[in-house]
């Protein structure tokens, strides 16, 4: 359909992209993915980050991926939920300025805890060779997920999340002034936080997709997993600011109910 209208849901990662995009998987109004074609892109986003691909070249492939979903699509609303999008939000903003932008935060301390001790993600082997590609010592690494990342200026992998949480954020914050903030936990907590949501999106509100946030989703290690103290003291050196930011401070860190 021509005028489908574009919904891009962006956030750290571990944030609930996939579960929103799950939540609205069984909607008539709307066709929702996670993460969609990423393998089609997420080299070229950090490239286009790192300045070796142009803002044409990237708004190219992103309108070769996202214009012609929207286009194709039967449904009036077209979304897709992801983290990769983090590197190129000012290019979809430039390509796409009519579509309805969220930006999906959760706790930093469960955002990096999980990735941390979860997914085998910001790891050293890898941070490594991509530093040694950019120092011409070695060949350029194969589209595979564990290399394209965003560079952080540390060399330890858990405060290398850390700057992640606080990094893709901030871009988000930067890059799409235009836009829904909206917290994972407000989500879980409320009924109206959800309505508010689907509202902005253009969905009609549904009760299952409040009872449907109230269990956990792509969930690879059903533990709730704490952090060391050294661990905590760097979290908040480099994400204290950003934790006041986003209302986390002076919070209890909630654990998720796996049962």
């Amino acid at each position: 359909m021509k005028d489908t209208q574009l919904v891009f849901v962006i956030g750290s990662g571990r944030c609930g992209t996939k579960a929103i995009a799950k939540m609205l998987a069984g909607s008539e109004w709307i066709e929702a993915h996670h993460e969609y074609c990423r393998y089609s892109y997420q080299r070229e986003a950090v490239l286009y980050k790192m300045g070796y691909i142009s803002e044409h070249t990237m708004r190219d492939i992103l309108d070769g991926i996202f214009y012609s979903a929207a286009f194709y699509s039967q449904a009036g609303l077209f979304m897709d939920s992801s983290h990769k999008l983090v590197p190129v939000c000012d290019v979809l903003v430039k390509a796409f300025p009519e579509a309805r932008f969220i930006q999906l935060v959760r706790d930093g301390r469960k955002v990096c805890t999980s990735f941390f001790y979860k997914l085998q993600i910001h790891d050293d082997r890898a941070h490594e060779i991509l530093k040694a590609w950019r120092d011409n010592t070695l060949p350029c690494p194969p589209p595979s997920e564990k290399y394209w990342w965003i560079s952080a200026p540390y060399d330890d992998r858990w405060q290398r999340i850390c700057w992640w949480w606080k990094e893709s954020n901030a871009i988000i914050e930067r890059e799409i002034p235009n836009r829904y903030l909206v917290r994972l936990e407000d989500l879980k907590a409320s009924a109206e936080a959800v309505m508010k949501l689907t509202d902005y999106i253009g969905v009609p509100y549904s009760q299952s997709y409040y009872e449907f946030l109230q269990k956990p989703d792509h969930v690879y290690v059903p533990i709730n997993y704490s952090m060391t103290e050294e661990q905590r003291l760097q979290f908040n050196e480099i994400c204290g600011e950003t934790m006041i930011q986003y209302g986390y401070e002076n919070t209890e860190e909630r654990d998720v109910d796996y049962l």
